[in-house]
């Protein structure tokens, strides 16, 4: 398996064309705006005069209309507002035309954005930001729709769209929908309920150890055909911290290497919940995300590969994660893929293994590798191996031996259908040295039927001494009794099935035989009762 290393309520009213438009004092109520003006900019105007002209906590109201325009906000706070999606389209100049830039400190990455923030604090909403397709200046600086560095806000309820080259499909690594970068401060971003489309490398990124954010309720798209830079739907780069929690993400396929929906790469103390992947070449892909990851109650479905992966390559430490109500359906070669350089532990509880070639893959060096428990997990329809285990020296248990296989529920399961299921469990369960891959409880010995009790009378159809033993017995109170021997003198002389009326009936040479007879309960990994005496009546 290949991985991929207006009007203002106590402010003073500006606009560049209209100083009595009294509607706009609706906005800046929505907005929290108390003490900042709103300053409308009308089709014609130039967006970067209105905010130039602005003072701290002051709302720029862009009215419906198309701006070929960039702007740029530094080191002031303001509310950016449009008419809507569709109504307030920003579009970018020519590639040549676009001036904007900042440089990513830690690896020296320059990037170009339409609507670029920096060292402030600033809220987008109800826009349409339109890259035209005007990424063709090259791979240096990097083409974005909005790009915040060093600051803070809210992107809300924003469509981006066409952040990519017009030479496309030439491929530059490089077309951002919206990215934020944190090189030094404290920066907070939330973006929220906005769509991404039509981006060359990464529909929504987030990058550097000074930037927590919240990704949550977008949804991104890739490109038919695939964007031959191998695009990400969102990622998460470089130490960034937070939470990408209800987002839809589909569609991200590679022309020539692996894309995913979701990749989060060297982030940190990351929380990853609720969102929607589906149709990619992977799913959810963790490379490298440190300690408290957490990747819970999402689904990823119908990839290319697998549906969740964790790939930790670093040895520096022992790291820990938890992957807990996930729901993996139709990936072609997993639904979990673990890698671990060391012992990392990787906690597994209640996710849906559906459908698939295999269901849970873990690898590891032959030394070390991912130490993992499972609880309540289930794996339904797995064409292949329920698990496969590739140079994985740990075993894996059930922590509370309810895993379930196709219906069979580990730690309740008898010995024959413990060995159904470790056909579909590879490698390691076989190797004394690397120990069992899945625990088998076996089941206790059984316990006796009760009331074992015998009733003797003539047989009138044999001679005077003839007689007929009639017993019955209430049936055992443990699991997975298959059937009832009954002893004559200490010989077995008949079986009678637990699912047959719980009845004996024998001939007698002598009455006083009757008393010789005894009972035991079998269970189905063939382990006996204590035998029980019977009562004759």
């Amino acid at each position: 398996m290949t991985r991929i290393t207006s009007f203002s309520i106590t402010g003073t009213t500006k606009s560049f064309r209209d100083y009595t438009i009294g509607f706009i004092g609706f906005f800046a109520f929505f907005l929290g705006n108390l003490n900042g003006a709103t300053i409308i900019v009308h089709p014609g105007d130039d967006i970067q005069a209105a905010i130039d002209g602005a003072s701290c906590g002051d709302t720029i109201q862009i009215l419906a209309g198309t701006y070929v325009q960039e702007f740029e906000i530094n080191s002031i706070n303001l509310n950016i507002v449009g008419a809507g999606i569709g109504s307030t389209i920003i579009q970018s100049p020519s590639s040549t035309g676009l001036i904007n830039t900042f440089t990513y400190a830690a690896d020296g990455t320059v990037y170009r954005p339409i609507i670029m923030v920096e060292n402030s604090t600033v809220n987008i909403q109800n826009i349409t930001v339109d890259g035209n397709n005007q990424g063709d200046i090259g791979s240096a600086p990097r083409f974005a729709g909005i790009g915040y560095h060093n600051s803070g806000g809210t992107v809300s309820n924003v469509y981006v769209t066409n952040i990519q080259d017009s030479s496309y499909p030439i491929g530059y690594q490089e077309g951002y929908g919206i990215l934020a970068v944190g090189d030094s401060g404290t920066n907070a971003i939330t973006i929220e309920n906005c769509t991404v489309d039509n981006f060359q490398k990464s529909g929504i990124l987030t990058i550097g150890a000074n930037l927590t954010f919240n990704v949550e309720g977008n949804t991104v798209t890739g490109n038919t055909p695939a964007s031959p830079a191998n695009a990400n739907g969102i990622e998460l780069y470089d130490g960034a911290t937070g939470v990408v929690q209800n987002n839809t993400v589909t569609n991200l396929i590679g022309s020539s290497a692996a894309s995913c929906a979701l990749l989060a790469f060297d982030a940190v103390n990351l929380t990853i919940t609720n969102n929607t992947i589906s149709a990619s070449d992977e799913g959810i892909y963790c490379f490298d995300c440190g300690d408290n990851l957490t990747i819970s109650a999402n689904t990823s479905s119908d990839n290319n590969d697998a549906g969740i992966t964790i790939y930790n390559s670093d040895t520096s430490g022992v790291v820990s994660s938890n992957i807990i109500g996930n729901t993996v359906t139709d990936n072609v070669n997993a639904g979990i893929y673990l890698y671990s350089a060391v012992n990392d532990t990787v906690s597994l509880a209640n996710n849906n293994f559906v459908n698939g070639e295999a269901g849970l893959i873990v690898e590891g060096s032959g030394i070390t590798g991912p130490v993992v428990t499972m609880d309540g997990d289930s794996f339904t329809g797995t064409a292949g191996y329920y698990i496969q285990e590739i140079a994985a020296p740990n075993d894996i248990w059930p922590s509370t031996s309810n895993v379930s296989f196709d219906g069979l529920i580990s730690g309740s399961i008898t010995h024959a259908q413990f060995e159904e299921i470790l056909a579909k469990i590879y490698d390691a369960h076989n190797d004394m040295s690397l120990g069992l891959v899945l625990d088998f409880i076996p089941l206790a010995t059984p316990i006796a039927p009760a009331n074992f009790v015998g009733m003797v009378r003539a047989d009138s159809f044999l001679q005077p001494t003839g007689f007929i033993l009639e017993a019955k017995w209430e049936a055992s109170t443990s699991p997975f009794i298959t059937h009832y021997v009954i002893y004559f003198q200490g010989n077995e002389v008949a079986r009678i099935s637990a699912d047959a009326p719980l009845v004996y009936v024998t001939d007698l040479a002598i009455r006083s035989d009757a008393k010789h007879y005894k009972i035991a309960a079998v269970n189905a990994d063939h382990q006996k009762s204590e035998h029980l005496k019977i009562t004759i009546e």
